[in-house]
Parts: structure tokens; sequence; C-alpha cells
């Protein structure tokens, strides 16, 4: 993530029609929580393993949570995929997005802390069930 943006930056950006990326940045950062729950998924799936328990019997609680984090990442990665490429193709507006590009960069992490929360859910309640296992995987937000 790029420094406080700078005079120029703001001047170029506003030529551009850019607009300020902080907000998005705030909640890239927040999607850590991602990687965390991602990483206690593989814990609980490698356990599984070494157990002889393959993905197809674990518990529906236990699958929750894994699609549920999966969810969350693809989404979360989206997001990351997209600020990243736009800081690169022009560096000299690093910090701001243009408007499509933001509104797309919403759209992805406006999702991912349901996913997160589902996920959570799922990990604390071995009783957990899917509501509607005709929503997941998630749809991708349509292209702004």
């Amino acid at each position: 993530m790029p420094d406080k943006p700078g005079l120029l930056t703001r001047v170029i950006a506003g030529f551009k029609g850019e607009v300020p990326a902080a907000t998005l940045e705030a909640m890239q950062k927040a999607g850590i929580g991602v990687y965390q729950v991602l990483d206690e998924v593989e814990v609980l799936r490698r356990g599984m393993a070494v157990e002889g328990i393959d993905p197809w019997s674990a518990s529906e609680a236990v699958s929750a949570q894994q699609l549920y984090s999966w969810n969350a990442f693809v989404l979360q990665t989206l997001g990351d995929k997209m600020i990243e490429a736009d800081y690169r193709a022009d560096a000299r507006t690093a910090g701001y997005l243009p408007q499509i590009t933001a509104e797309q960069v919403w759209a992805f992490f406006g999702q991912v802390e349901g996913w997160l929360s589902l996920a959570r859910q799922a990990a604390a309640n071995p009783g957990f069930r899917i509501a509607d296992p005709r929503e997941l995987p998630a749809d991708l937000p349509g292209w702004v």
C-alpha cells in the first residue's frame, strides 16, 4: 500500500477522475482475517488427512467451514489483485482508483466478512448446517 498520496498524486488522480482508495485499502488490510481462517482450515484439512478422513466424509460443519473460507479467500484475492494491478499500471496515482475499479473492488470486499462470519460459525458449532446449499459456492458479483 502506498504512503499517503502527495499533492502531485492528488492532482494527477483528479485529472484522471480517480477516487481515493483509503477505505478500500482499509478493507484490504482487514482482509488479513481471511488468511488466518484459511490457515485454520488447512490445519484442519491436514489433520483429517492424517486421520484418514477424506473431504467427502467430513461433517457438514467442517465442509461448510472450508467452503465459506474459500469463498472469502477468492473474493479477497480478487479485490487485492485489482488494487495491486491498478497501482502497478500507473504508480503516479497509487492511492487512487478509477471509479469503476473502486466499485468492482467494493463489490468483492463487501462480501468477504459475511463469508468469514459463516466460516467462524461453522468452526464453532459442530452441528452447523448449511442453510441453502444451492447458494454455494458464492456467485461472483457482476462486473461493474
